[in-house]
């Protein structure tokens, strides 16, 4: 029992002295704790990613000079009959070329009184103009037809779904021929939140893409304020004159044109009077062989 006695005594102090050490290092060693502001929810950060997009003006909905806006305008002017510009209230011209100022740019135009009134600019996304593999194994060439088109109500919808491309298309509004003849396959629509980056770039398969709230806004728009009957439009190189026949639909019109930066300069107020329509600016066809596209229920995307 002597012998056992001092050994406990020492175990017990060792113990103790440990638990002492620990607890000072511990007490010296451990830092302030800092509370930060809780991580913001999806909806918190979408909104405020959507809020910093709106705020770049310049970079996301599109930036034109008073020069660019004249020589879109005396061109689109020339292009279509002062008929036109009497029967329809809205011209939108879409610049697909793939380099220069106005290129990858919407141009919205007032028509009225045979006259057109420069509205605003956007930036868009047309097609990528390369031959592709679509996610279910097809081969298609991405390109966007050049022309002038008419919205097709139709085939207006909130949320398509590109069955093709197997991708959401927000606030689709699909194009048809100008002869009011059958759907093209084409729309704009709002661009995907991971694809707004790339307006004012060919990033599509096809369709035009536009900023998210530039979408919804012409999609309501084309419905009420440019709803009604109106003439269809006959072929005048990329341009139109009025055809004969009257169908229910939008009183908008859409032209999409490869317009290379040599040609916009040269649509200036000082060239316009000696402006001859072009000849149609067809698309690059597709190699032979490829799927041609339906004329049914369109695609999109």
């Amino acid at each position: 029992m002597l012998q056992i006695a001092p050994r406990r005594a020492f175990t017990s102090a060792a113990v103790i002295s440990l638990a002492l050490i620990a607890a000072a290092c511990g007490t010296t060693s451990r830092r302030p704790v800092v509370v930060g502001p809780p991580p913001p929810s999806a909806d918190e950060a979408l909104s405020s990613y959507r809020s910093q997009i709106e705020a770049q003006d310049d970079q996301m909905s599109g930036f034109s000079t008073p020069e660019d806006q004249e020589a879109i305008r005396a061109h689109v002017a020339d292009l279509l009959d002062r008929k036109v510009l009497d029967e329809y209230q809205l011209v939108i011209f879409i610049n697909k070329a793939g380099e220069g100022r106005t290129a990858q740019h919407a141009f919205l135009f007032e028509a009225g009184n045979g006259d057109l009134n420069y509205l605003d600019t956007w930036l868009v996304s047309t097609g990528r103009e390369q031959q592709e593999t679509s996610p279910k194994g097809a081969s298609k060439f991405t390109t966007t037809p050049t022309g002038t088109f008419m919205f097709d109500l139709a085939h207006f919808s909130r949320l398509h779904k590109s069955n093709a491309w197997e991708a959401d298309m927000p606030w689709a509004m699909f194009l048809k021929t100008r002869n009011g003849g059958p759907t093209t396959g084409i729309a704009l629509h709002a661009a995907l939140d991971k694809y707004v980056h790339n307006l004012g770039q060919r990033a599509s398969a096809g369709c035009i893409r536009l900023l998210p709230q530039n979408a919804e806004k012409l999609y309501k728009l084309l419905q009420t304020k440019y709803a009604g009957s109106v003439r269809t439009l006959s072929p005048s190189g990329i341009g139109a004159r009025l055809g004969g026949s009257s169908v229910k639909g939008s009183k908008a019109l859409v032209i999409i044109e490869d317009m290379s930066e040599d040609r916009v300069l040269a649509s200036g107020p000082s060239a316009v009077d000696n402006w001859s329509n072009p000849p149609p600016s067809d698309p690059v066809p597709p190699p032979s062989g490829s799927a041609s596209r339906p004329s049914n229920r369109p695609p999109g995307y």
